[in-house]
Order: C-alpha cells, then sequence, then structure tokens
C-alpha cells in the first residue's frame, strides 16, 4: 500500500486501522515525520482525538502499509444496487455494498465486517477505490475527463476529440484473436483499469442484481453451512459446519467439519448467531484461471479466507493478498474458488466482471 517516499511531511493521507472494531474503515490524517529505521509514519489525525479532556488531534507512529493518498475526489454521481462503496460513518470511511436504493436520493449500505445495514445520503457516499502498486483500482470515471476537457476553450477540446478517436481506432487495429489474448493476459494486467472497462463492470453489476433470486433459507439440524468468526485472527475466514441443533431464535449449535477440540478428541462444537451462518455458496462453472485484483476464497488453514488476487504466476499458481492480516500467500488454483456474498439471503458475485474484464479487452 505505501513506501517511505511517497509520504512527505505536511502532506494528507488516509490510515487505516488493524484495531478490532476499526477494520475496514480509513481515517484522514496529516503526515508529521517518518522512522526510517522502523518503516512508520508519525501522523496527525484529522477526525480522532487522544482523549476527550484536552480534545487534542490524536497523534500516533503507523506502519507505512496502512498509509494511502487520499483518492481522487470524483464529480457528484449516483450509485446502483451492487456498488462498492466507501461511506462515512463514525468519523472515518468505511468500505460498504449498496444493496438498495432508497428514494430522495439515499442508500442502503451493508457493511461486511459489522454485519450491518445503515442507510445514507447520496452526500455521503463515495465509489470504494484500492490503492494497488501505485494506481487507484478503479480509475476515475469517463466522466471526470470529459468535464476536464469541457473545460477547456473550444479548439483545444476539438483536438482532445480527433486524438481520443485517433486512439481508439489503433486499439481497434491492435485487437487479437482470444488464444492470443490469454497468452498476454498478464501484461494487460499490470496496466490501471480503462474508464471504459470500469463502465462495463458498473453495467455488468446492475444486470448480476437484477438476476440474483432470493433464496428463503432455514437452518435446519443437519444442514451443511459455513461460519465466520469475530475472533481476532479468524476475521476474513468461513469455515465448513454442520446445524447440531436450533437453539431458539437465530441461534444454532453447529459442529465444525475441519475444526477439533484443544486436546484434538472431537470435533468443535459451537453456539452461533444469524449474523455468522450461511449455506454454502452455490456451485460456479470451474474456472480456467483467476486474473489479477480478482477476489477470491482460498483454503488456508481449514477455512475459506477471502483475500485478493495480486499477481500471476503462471502454471495455475497464484499470489494471494489478505486485507485483514495484511499478507501476501501463493496458492494454487485448486485451492482458490470465486467470492460470492451472502447479503440479504441472496448470493451476489460483486467481483466476477474484473474477471470478464480483462478477458474482453
Amino acid at each position: 500500500m505505501g513506501d517511505l517516499d511517497l509520504f512527505s511531511k505536511g502532506m494528507e493521507v488516509e490510515v487505516c486501522s488493524d484495531d478490532v472494531g476499526l477494520r475496514g474503515a480509513w481515517f484522514t490524517a496529516t503526515v508529521l515525520r517518518s522512522n526510517l529505521k522502523k518503516n512508520k509514519i508519525c501522523v496527525e489525525y484529522k477526525t480522532l482525538i487522544a482523549n476527550e479532556k484536552d480534545n487534542k488531534p490524536l497523534r500516533e507512529f503507523v506502519n507505512v502499509v496502512n498509509l494511502r493518498p487520499i483518492p481522487p475526489r470524483e464529480i457528484q454521481r449516483s450509485f446502483q444496487s451492487s456498488d462498492e462503496v466507501d461511506a462515512y460513518h463514525n468519523d472515518g470511511w468505511w468500505e460498504g455494498v449498496v444493496i438498495k436504493v432508497l428514494d430522495n436520493s439515499r442508500y442502503s449500505v451493508y457493511f461486511r465486517s459489522g454485519k450491518e445495514q445503515i442507510d445514507f445520503n447520496e452526500s455521503q457516499l463515495r465509489i470504494h477505490r484500492e490503492w494497488v502498486n501505485g494506481i487507484w483500482v478503479p480509475p476515475m470515471m469517463e466522466e471526470e475527463e470529459k468535464k476536464k476537457v469541457e473545460e477547456l476553450p473550444f479548439s483545444q477540446q476539438k483536438k482532445q476529440v480527433e486524438k481520443k478517436k485517433k486512439n481508439q481506432k489503433v486499439e481497434k487495429k491492435e485487437e487479437l484473436p482470444l488464444s492470443q489474448q490469454q497468452q498476454k493476459v498478464e501484461k494487460k494486467e499490470e496496466l490501471p483499469l480503462s474508464q471504459q472497462q470500469h463502465k462495463q463492470v458498473q453495467k455488468m453489476k446492475k444486470n448480476q442484481n437484477k438476476t440474483s433470486s432470493k433464496l428463503e433459507v432455514e437452518f435446519n439440524e443437519g444442514m451443511h453451512v459455513e461460519v465466520s468468526s469475530d475472533e481476532e485472527g479468524f476475521v476474513g475466514a468461513w469455515y465448513t459446519a454442520t446445524v447440531v441443533k436450533v437453539i431458539g431464535k437465530n441461534r444454532f449449535l453447529v459442529e465444525y467439519q475441519t475444526l477439533r477440540t484443544d486436546d484434538e478428541s472431537e470435533l468443535l462444537k459451537e453456539e452461533v448467531d444469524d449474523l455468522h451462518i450461511r449455506p454454502p455458496p452455490p456451485e460456479v462453472p470451474q474456472v480456467d484461471s483467476f486474473s489479477r485484483l480478482e477476489e477470491v476464497d482460498a483454503m488456508y488453514h481449514d477455512g475459506w479466507w477471502v483475500g485478493v488476487i495480486s499477481k500471476v504466476l503462471g502454471n495455475s499458481r497464484y499470489i494471494v493478498y489478505f486485507r485483514e492480516g495484511n499478507e501476501e500467500i501463493e496458492f494454487g488454483s485448486s485451492q482458490l474458488r470465486l467470492h460470492q456474498d451472502w447479503i440479504n439471503g441472496k448470493w451476489l458475485r460483486l467481483s466476477e466482471a474484473l474477471l470478464r474484464e480483462v478477458k474482453e479487452v
């Protein structure tokens, strides 16, 4: 995420935290100084205070990997269901998903980290972007560039339009057969996604939401499920289990299929609520290969951990980045599956478009 040389004194940045309860949030801050030996940077937060008594801004040293520049500003825009957004809440920007478009430019946003749903005004949301290898993904929308061109004198606008048309013709000539495209996927993955690609992604997300069917699920005894945990060290993982007993309303006793008791004598049993249980994800067609920046689940330490493909190695091997642990691990394709989200009783594949857009270039 970051590099010491990038963050100079006085620069405005955003900082994420590894503390429980703050995961998934970015807070604005100003760089004060750096510590080269420890690879840390001292920042002063704009919205967080050290204590309520003197109301002074909080200052602390943070690891450079927890910093990023301020995301680029964008013109005001509306959002659609399944859009990944950041919502301004509790003094920070929290990553979520729009699950319902309300009246009067309001939206209902679901947060994976807290498994809760909150309504926001349009002005409290922004497009979610990742800072990857020094670039923002997705990049600014095509409309942003159009606005910049419209602010130029007419003569310069005409030159910009002609230049764009010329580039489009060149791109068309360079189209390759599918077999050759696949051979060049890794090189293309090093480039930022084009504005047109991002537009296609948003369109596909909208269409996908229309076709998603609502699943009415009752978790009965003997049913196979997946279970998550909020315990530190287990956040971001789903473990296969079987429902042993239904305990009252929205609580279940489950027996894990891969986790055992401390003495290893038997399979672990545990009570969970309906926020931490879901059906197994539906089977999807086998994927021949995964693409950089695609969201996946990786089988690791007896569970499925959500991560992002950060590098394609070849020979069906991939480097996967895990946000929660801030680490990268190598996997084979047989250890990965496409990530799907269980939101309000239906399955959504929010990252499906990322796979298609690279292959359709």
